[in-house]
């Protein structure tokens, strides 16, 4: 049974995954008829200081990272959305040591007078056996919120955790990232 975290909590992905570091991480929200809405997905791979190369940045403009290790996949269906990603963490480059998930929040302006939330559920699943590893669900205002930043996967001495960051806010995801890792695009 996959483990549930919440915010802040820790989980060592490479232990609990049999050191396989092949996972499926999959965003998933339900449409909200009342309210129109998109939701896109990033990956940030941060170096050991805190900088991110454009190009390394994985999303809907450039879906897959240089050593092909981290691929963006999309799935949309009439009731509920699924962006997900590939990743290869025995391919991730060695001056990485953080890879930043998160989304943007797109809406239509002339219809924000609701102020149901929405789910996102993150789930992370073992790319050999399909088997889900641990999940994160998460609610968010549409009509306040413009970005989440929503886990890290990070490197701590030869093992790769997760932290459950649930960090939503109403500036962009690029300040979000900025503020959160004082993180510098190059």
């Amino acid at each position: 049974m996959a483990k549930q975290l919440v915010k802040g909590e820790k989980i060592n992905i490479s232990k609990i995954n049999d050191y396989s570091n092949n996972h499926t991480i999959s965003f998933l929200y339900n449409n909200n008829v009342e309210i129109s809405f998109a939701i896109d997905i990033f990956l940030f791979m941060l170096d050991d200081n805190n900088k991110i190369n454009n190009k390394d940045i994985v999303f809907y403009n450039n879906p897959e990272n240089m050593e092909k290790g981290i691929s963006l996949v999309e799935h949309y269906g009439e009731i509920e959305n699924k962006k997900s990603y590939d990743v290869d963490l025995n391919v991730v480059p060695k001056n990485i040591s953080k890879l930043v998930l998160g989304c943007s929040i797109y809406k239509d302006k002339g219809n924000l007078t609701k102020l149901n939330p929405v789910s996102i559920t993150l789930k992370v699943f073992n790319r050999t056996s399909n088997v889900e590893i641990f999940n994160l669900d998460m609610q968010s205002e549409i009509p306040t919120s413009e970005a989440i930043v929503i886990g890290e996967i990070y490197k701590h001495n030869e093992f790769w955790k997760f932290s459950a960051v649930e960090y939503i806010s109403s500036t962009s995801l690029l300040d979000s990232i900025k503020m959160l890792y004082s993180a510098n695009f190059t």
